[in-house]
């Protein structure tokens, strides 16, 4: 439908049709949304304490751990390409969604039960990013990823670019700089976020249509990776959640920022 959704900092989710937005509030009985996200036709809400919420146009439809989610508090999400849906928890691990909810945590596998982000590969194989590094699954193996090198382990997000290689946010933490890792398939290549102008690292990801690589800081500045080299694009400190190239070739920030 080309319907653009964002969610403004008190969870409200915002539809904009090209010419106007529309809220979908509270009272009147929609859910505060953390993530959104669009599933087999639907619209469904991720919220960080009441599960999900499955929107059709008309009607909400509701799951939770009652319904066999690993938790009520979602973060990573991802509709793999076998029509199965991946939730990430802040806790306990992850769902995947096929008709019925199936967990996956670290005793299965997965390097930390913290899932911030989720990307499928495209070998197919699926990467989570969590608080303790990256995991990768390609439906039997579990492989294990630290992306150290004095760089934080908390990754905040990941994308395989055309290239096939895979890149990681990684945020601060524990007196480490945040900042940037790129796996080649054989090793890691670092980037520390100071020179780029923040220390706590990077919390968003986008390769846009011309293959110039987008990194949405925590608390500094969006960076831009062209040409092989990474450079400084705004002066202006901010935290960008998320980034999307639209249909025209437009590039959408959310952002902290109000103006």
């Amino acid at each position: 439908r080309g319907h653009i959704w964002v969610r403004n900092r008190e969870y409200i989710a915002n539809r904009f049709d090209g010419q106007r937005w529309e809220a979908f509030r509270r009272e009147d009985g929609f859910p505060s949304a953390y993530r959104i996200f669009a599933y087999q036709g639907d619209v469904w809400f991720g919220t960080s304490g009441n599960g999900i919420y499955k929107y059709d146009g008309r009607e909400l439809t509701n799951y939770t751990t009652r319904d066999g989610m690993a938790s009520n508090a979602v973060q990573g999400v991802l509709a793999d390409r076998q029509g199965r849906l991946w939730l990430g928890s802040r806790s306990s691990g992850l769902s995947r969604y096929d008709d019925r909810f199936t967990t996956y945590t670290t005793e299965d596998g997965l390097i930390n039960d913290h899932v911030q982000y989720v990307l499928e590969d495209a070998q197919g194989a699926l990467w989570f990013a969590t608080s303790g590094g990256a995991s990768r699954f390609d439906g039997k193996t579990w492989t294990d990823f630290v992306p150290t090198d004095g760089l934080g382990t908390s990754v905040s997000a990941l994308l395989e670019d055309r290239r096939g290689h895979i890149w990681m946010a990684i945020l601060g933490e524990n007196g480490r700089s945040g900042g940037i890792s790129r796996w080649d398939g054989r090793a890691f290549t670092h980037f520390s976020g100071e020179p780029l102008g923040t220390k706590g690292g990077y919390f968003s990801i986008l390769e846009d249509r011309k293959g110039q690589i987008w990194f949405g800081p925590w608390d500094g500045r969006i960076v831009r990776y062209a040409d092989g080299e990474m450079e400084k694009v705004d002066e202006k400190q901010i935290l960008v959640f998320n980034m999307l190239e639209d249909r025209n070739g437009g590039l959408w920030f959310g952002t902290s920022r109000e103006s």
